[in-house]
């Protein structure tokens, strides 16, 4: 399970305290970014998820954003394992910061491809700050993949800022959720 050493939280107003901005929106789709860590030089290959119909909760888009909030996911199964598990036009709520934001150690985080020229990249500030909605109209499932945990019955409305969190830590659970 990742996020394991992260701070828990009980709702969804906790995650704020690290984040820039939070959005709810629905996946447009996938790229493979191209990242070379400062400390050792190694080549990471995320995977860059592309959201649209952005609505923001909290927060700001920075100035220069398209309107589509890109966000570098913690995927090591890779871009197509992540494209068949969440497709396009899920939805999806982000509770995040800006990963090349201009103070950052010479103005870039090091992503060369994955995202239009100028546009800002997102991560999640907290293992609880990125939720997908998946399931059915009838029977949703809140999916938070950096948990590998599950809400069932839940939608995003239920993770705006002020909610509590109801996450279930089951991971039969949230493996079967991705049908």
């Amino acid at each position: 399970m990742l996020g394991v050493d992260a701070e828990p939280v009980t709702n969804t107003s906790e995650i704020l305290r690290w984040s820039s901005i939070a959005v709810t929106g629905t996946i447009a789709g996938y790229t493979e970014g191209s990242y070379t860590a400062r400390t050792n030089g190694v080549v990471v290959k995320p995977v860059i998820a592309s959201i649209e119909n952005v609505t923001v909760q909290y927060g700001d888009l920075p100035k220069e954003s398209n309107g589509v909030l890109y966000v570098a996911l913690v995927a090591p199964a890779g871009v197509e394992a992540v494209r068949k598990s969440v497709p396009a036009g899920t939805p999806v709520a982000l509770y995040g910061w800006q990963i090349n934001a201009p103070e950052m150690e010479g103005g870039k985080s090091g992503i060369v491809e994955g995202i239009p020229e100028g546009q800002p990249l997102y991560g999640s500030a907290h293992p609880a700050g990125l939720v997908f909605q998946l399931g059915t109209p009838d029977e949703p499932i809140l999916v938070w993949p950096e948990l590998s945990s599950v809400a069932p019955g839940l939608t995003l409305d239920d993770v705006l800022p002020g909610h509590d969190l109801k996450i279930i830590e089951d991971e039969a659970a949230y493996l079967r959720s991705f049908g």
